[in-house]
């Protein structure tokens, strides 16, 4: 690229591959799938704004976690790894506007691309998630137990309620609680919706597939980890059987 005529066409560098000879399994581009004929030496994720480009890091860890996606199809954590992911936004604040106009991708700074990160979990955080996850699952029995006692019934005594299930979700891929979570066999990732934790939603064992006690004891429990985690962001999430 010449700066007498700034024209850069890195944007349309992704037309200039193509699976012609349709040797790949997956349609499109399998940048991230194992197995595959076509291995991409390096993959950068370009967006607009920092928050995408937290949105995209998480993803590539939750997807690297996970291992797979739901038609067990395996991905290539190395590629995953060491994927890049670059915010023009952040560009704008790291460059001079002069430069901006005419740098080539291969001349973008250091501190201007990120990978998603794994926190470090130390032994004092595996101890305390240790705490967390015993007070968690005494008040999600009893709040299952409480909900079975109160919970409306039919005519033949059952709770009026759908079967159905439910789990304790924690959206924060990158960081120390996940870590931890998945170091003590807690957790697994979902594959960009977050990971669930531990059992929650099947510990009562009432015998009762009631949806409502599940959604109970996954609400009693995300209080306890929304106290000791405030930083840390959960959900919940329930479907009918």
């Amino acid at each position: 690229m010449s700066t007498e005529r700034p024209i850069d066409w890195t944007h349309e560098r992704e037309w200039r591959w193509v699976d012609h000879r349709d040797a790949c399994s997956c349609p499109g581009i399998p940048v991230w799938i194992s197995d595959e004929p076509c291995v991409f030496s390096r993959v950068i994720v370009m967006v607009a704004t920092n928050s995408e480009a937290e949105w995209v890091l998480d993803t590539l860890k939750e997807l690297h976690d996970a291992g797979g996606n739901q038609f067990f199809v395996p991905f290539d954590k190395e590629i995953l790894s060491n994927t890049e992911v670059i915010s023009l936004e952040q560009l704008r604040e790291d460059i001079p506007d002069g430069e901006l106009k005419i740098i080539r991708l291969e001349d973008i700074p250091r501190m201007s691309i990120r990978k998603f990160v794994t926190p470090q979990a130390t032994t004092e955080d595996l101890a305390k998630l240790k705490r967390v996850l015993a007070e968690a699952r005494a008040v999600a029995v009893e709040a299952a137990e409480c909900k079975w006692r109160t919970a409306p019934r039919n005519a033949q005594g059952h709770i009026a309620d759908a079967a159905g299930f439910a789990y304790l979700s924690v959206y924060d891929a990158q960081s120390t609680l996940v870590t931890a979570l998945l170091e003590l066999g807690e957790a697994r990732s979902l594959g960009e919706v977050g990971y669930s934790i531990s059992d929650f939603g099947s510990i009562s064992r009432l015998g009762d597939q009631a949806m409502c006690l599940r959604e109970a004891e996954v609400l009693a429990a995300r209080e306890v980890f929304e106290k000791h985690y405030p930083d840390n962001a959960f959900g919940m999430r329930s479907w009918m059987d």
